[in-house]
């Protein structure tokens, strides 16, 4: 199934995924709502993950609820498309939890909460999903929702981008660059911008590459040769 883009500011992340299901007449459902919503037949695909959500599938709940923030075979319903994500979030399912949590950023068919969007990012990041764990260390630097907690958020920072999150990867850069949470390291720094380079579009990668350029201007040639060989070993172990 295609991947959707941006709903408001809510990246709507993993939707339809092919999670096999303990129940083989449930799977078959699944993937025929998934086969149904990838030939544009929203219609049929809204009956198919209603029937699911309704008994409890919380996958399909927040694939019915992904249907109705992007308005796809329903009139688009922001508070009605919350109210399912928080059914399959209430089951721990964690691209649910960090969506919702995005919705109470922005206060998006939801009371803007940045408390409970920190809850709900945390329930996510607890789970290993790298963009909650970035979207929470964001609320740690700032202290929205949550008490400000530098460490914190490097720590939380430091797991997304280990796992490739690319602005993670830029956020754990700078709190090396400025040593924030972190002890200052300008060749930690240097590494973890040089790894986001690497799959940023070209005007991106551009900006990235202007910021490495000003910390390598303060490093030695063997710092940046260093940066270089242990952003390499992390490309080598992925």
């Amino acid at each position: 199934m295609r991947r959707l883009g941006p709903f408001g500011c809510a990246l709507i992340l993993g939707l339809m995924s092919l999670c096999s299901s303990p129940a083989l007449l449930q799977a078959a459902t699944l993937e025929e709502a998934e086969a149904a919503y990838a030939a544009g037949d929203y219609e049929t695909a809204y009956e198919l993950f209603l029937d699911l959500a309704e008994a409890g599938d919380p996958e399909a709940q927040f694939d019915l609820g992904v249907l109705y923030l992007r308005g796809d075979g329903v009139e688009q319903d922001a508070a009605t498309g919350a109210a399912w994500l928080q059914k399959a979030a209430d089951q721990g399912f964690a691209n649910a939890q960090m969506n919702l949590g995005l919705m109470y950023q922005k206060g998006d068919g939801v009371p803007q909460d940045d408390a409970q969007a920190a809850r709900l990012f945390e329930a996510a990041a607890a789970q290993g999903h790298a963009q909650a764990q970035n979207a929470l260390g964001i609320l740690f630097a700032r202290g929205q929702g949550v008490l400000p907690d530098p460490a914190q958020a490097a720590a939380l920072f430091g797991l997304a981008a280990d796992q490739g999150h690319v602005i993670a990867q830029v956020n754990i850069a700078f709190a090396f660059e400025k040593g924030e949470g972190v002890p200052q390291d300008d060749v930690e720094a240097y590494r973890w911008l040089f790894i986001a380079s690497q799959s940023l579009p070209s005007q991106t990668r551009t900006q990235v590459e202007s910021w490495m350029e000003a910390i390598s201007a303060r490093m030695t040639p063997a710092q940046i040769t260093a940066a270089e060989e242990r952003a390499q070993a992390w490309f080598a172990d992925r």
